[in-house]
């Protein structure tokens, strides 16, 4: 597989969105005031704004 963490995909017509999924990787988060290692992947959406208005698309 590719080192790839994020990216931002590009809309080909017709579509109305395009959603980029990135690798897995282990980070620390705190989960509960504690320090933890978990797993976590980057995603990236991309839309037509003709069709799908921002607030909607971010909320997805």
């Amino acid at each position: 597989m590719y080192a790839i963490d994020t990216f931002t995909p590009i809309i080909n017509q017709p579509e109305v969105a395009i959603l980029g999924v990135g690798r897995i990787q282990e980070k620390p988060v705190v989960v509960d005031g504690e320090i933890q290692v978990r797993p976590m992947m980057g995603v990236s959406l991309s839309f037509d704004h003709r069709v799908v208005d921002g607030a909607p698309a971010a909320a997805f």
